[in-house]
């Protein structure tokens, strides 16, 4: 199994250089992309002109939810992908090839760097799916409704993620973000990116995927469930 890690992530990895030269220019993470008749940044703007005070509980929120039996891991300042791919299967009971083979994309669009971006990610796209099992809503007849890792939704968006990808288009063929190929998972991991502006915290992710206020949603069952695998993560990459 630990031979096949590495020949399909050598594979991703040709690829993740393929893509990286298809990629439009324009779309740097903190660069305005028109997407017709709106842009990101209309879509976004409240978000950026508006400061967001941090709530001074949050710090002591996350902190009592954190799961104090939990084994604390070793720091490394980079891991193998089988490593990476080994330690969040064992805390999430992954077991199957397919859902390991979205992790070995992760970890080769991130470059093995383990940080609050890459490990929010994670977090949020394994809890979105139910380990990578449930890539769509299938109970919204919306065109553009949430799919894939980050439940992306909204026309505006699925636009802005065939901008950013180059090569896909999202736009005309929604039903591409289902997939979990090395594509759709760099391509994710773009929009993420680029909406996040540099703020890899659970407040702004909440607010910029639409979820809301995390002062306002912070008990909800599904922001407790992300806010502690966060900090498990956390600790287990020892950040």
């Amino acid at each position: 199994m630990n031979m096949n890690y590495l020949v399909l992530f050598n594979i991703l990895t040709i690829v993740k250089s393929s893509h990286a030269e298809h990629v439009n220019e324009g779309a740097a993470e903190n660069e305005v992309i028109d997407i017709g008749n709106e842009t990101v940044k209309d879509k976004h703007e409240e978000l950026d002109e508006k400061p967001v005070d941090k709530d001074e509980n949050e710090d002591a929120d996350i902190k009592n939810l954190v799961i104090d039996d939990h084994p604390v891991g070793i720091k490394k300042e980079y891991l193998n992908v089988i490593e990476f791919v080994d330690m969040i299967s064992d805390i999430m009971n992954i077991e199957t090839d397919p859902q390991k083979d979205v992790l070995i994309g992760i970890y080769t669009y991130f470059d093995g760097q383990i940080d609050q971006k890459s490990l929010l990610f994670t977090a949020a796209s394994l809890l979105n799916t139910d380990n990578f099992t449930k890539m769509v809503d299938p109970d919204d007849n919306n065109k553009y409704k949430r799919r894939g890792l980050l439940r992306i939704k909204d026309s505006c968006n699925y636009k802005l993620l065939t901008k950013l990808s180059g090569i896909e288009d999202y736009y005309n063929y929604p039903e591409k973000l289902e997939e979990t190929n090395t594509q759709t998972v760099c391509d994710t991991i773009k929009y993420y990116g680029y909406v996040m502006k540099d703020d890899y915290t659970v407040r702004n992710y909440l607010r910029v995927m639409g979820e809301g206020d995390y002062g306002q949603i912070k008990d909800m069952p599904d922001v407790v469930n992300l806010v502690r695998l966060y900090e498990d993560f956390k600790r287990l990459f020892v950040l």
